[in-house]
Parts: C-alpha cells; structure tokens; sequence
C-alpha cells in the first residue's frame, strides 16, 4: 500500500480503528483496551496473561479464565481482540449465546452450519466468552468441544471465559487447558467493578 499521507495505508488504517471494523471482529466495547483495564491484586495474573498470549510472550495457547461477574473479564477479552486486530491477527470474539443463536439461525434456514464451524474453529484468535457448560443443548456442547479440540490439536491461540467453576466444565475441556506447556487455568477473584467502569 502506498504510504504517502491521504493514500490507501492511511484510509485502511483508519477503518482498522473504527468501531465498524472491531464490530465485526465482535467487539462491543472499543473504549476496553489493554491501556484502560484496571489491573488489581486478585486480576492481576488474569491480565497479565491475556497480554502475554496477545504479544506472543506467553508458553501457553489455550487460556482459561474462570469468575464472578462484572470484574473484568470481558474487558480483557475486548482487549486482546482488539490489540491483536490492530497488529494484523485475525482475532474473533464470541459470546457462546449469540455464537449458538447463529448456528441455530443457520439451521432453522435449512442450512449446513458446518461452513460456519470450520471457519470459527480456524480464526488465527479466537475467544469464546460467558461459557456455561449446563445450558444449551447437547449439540451446542457438542460444537465448542469440537471448536476448542480443533484448536487445540493445531496449537491456536484460544481463549474461554466462563463464570463457573472450571472444575465443573466438560472433562475434555479441562484436560485441554490444564495441560502442561499447553493450557493455563486462572482465578479471576476480583469484586464486581462495573459501578463506573466504562
């Protein structure tokens, strides 16, 4: 591209920044960067090892981060979707409900939803949010064994977030991220911080 001011560099990168390019890589919240996470002692090494599997730093690909509502899971999610966009990645973000909703929705049109899973399940990043291992019917979870299984075994950086206790996941799922040299597994034991978060 050229890189002359007012040339195509300049316009893509541009469009990159704006809310409709991070939109589609499902980003809800552009202002929930990295720079704007309000890092304490009980987030701490859930920050730190989000930006670690983003920059590349970290000896692990999958990452598993477990705890209550509203401290700052979801903001690093935003985060590393959007750090790893600005830097040439092809980083998705799903929130499970919505990600079943469009499986269901390509069903109900009669469809095969299996272009669709072999297109997630090979994001160069992905992150698959507000995981709840006892909702959702057996296919759909069927179908995030089958994503993060396919992940694992071509070494994709993945990333599941989930309020429930990690140890109450499928046992597939636990013996993926708590793998040595593979996975890791993080309390996030932070208090609620919504009140004035932006």
């Amino acid at each position: 591209m050229c890189e002359a001011p007012g040339c195509l560099r300049e316009s893509w990168n541009a469009y990159r920044a704006g809310a409709s390019f991070l939109k589609m890589k499902g980003v809800a919240r552009p202002q929930q960067t990295f720079e704007t996470f309000r890092e304490t002692p009980e987030n701490k090494e859930s920050f730190e090892a989000m930006k670690a599997l983003a920059t590349g730093k970290s000896n692990f690909f999958l990452l598993l981060i477990y705890g209550g509502v509203g401290n700052g899971k979801t903001h690093l999610a935003n985060a590393m979707t959007i750090f790893l966009n600005e830097h040439g990645q092809d980083c998705r973000y799903f929130i499970v409900a919505d990600l079943m909703s469009s499986l269901r929705g390509t069903i109900a049109k009669g469809e095969s939803v299996d272009d669709l899973i072999n297109t997630i399940r090979d994001f160069s990043a992905l992150i698959l949010d507000d995981y709840k291992p006892d909702l959702g019917t057996a296919f759909e979870q069927d179908v995030v064994e089958q994503i993060i299984n396919h992940r694992y075994a071509f070494m994709l950086p993945t990333v599941l977030i989930t309020n429930a206790d990690w140890k109450s996941l499928p046992e597939r799922i636990v013996s993926r991220f708590s793998e040595p040299g593979v996975g890791k597994v993080i309390l996030n034991g932070a208090s609620d911080y919504r009140a004035g978060a932006t």
